[in-house]
């Protein structure tokens, strides 16, 4: 059954750890139509924490689509172009 509504999730400032990314997803319903992530207080991240939050949102939460916003981190933007794309799911992130 999917949930209507948006979960809105915020990126730390340092988003660097699987664990990270873990905690703050963990307490999205488990399908939900959209996640909002708010990148605005982002000044670093890694690879690996885009990678887990994807997971996270897709795999484990089974989140329809995942909204990107307030974005100016160019690290982000690119693990997140490219995990998207190895976990097969690009066409369901929009960055705003």
């Amino acid at each position: 059954m999917t949930q209507t509504g948006s979960n809105v999730i915020t990126v730390p400032p340092l988003a660097g750890t699987r664990n990270r990314a873990y905690a703050i997803a963990r307490n999205i319903p488990e399908g939900v139509d959209t996640v909002t992530v708010d990148c605005v207080d982002l000044l670093a991240c890694t690879g690996s924490f885009v990678d887990e939050l994807l997971r996270q949102v897709f795999r484990y939460r089974k989140a329809g689509e995942m909204r990107v916003i307030r974005l100016s981190d160019d690290d982000f933007r690119r693990f997140l172009d490219r995990q998207a794309a190895s976990h097969r799911v690009s066409d369901r992130v929009v960055i705003e």
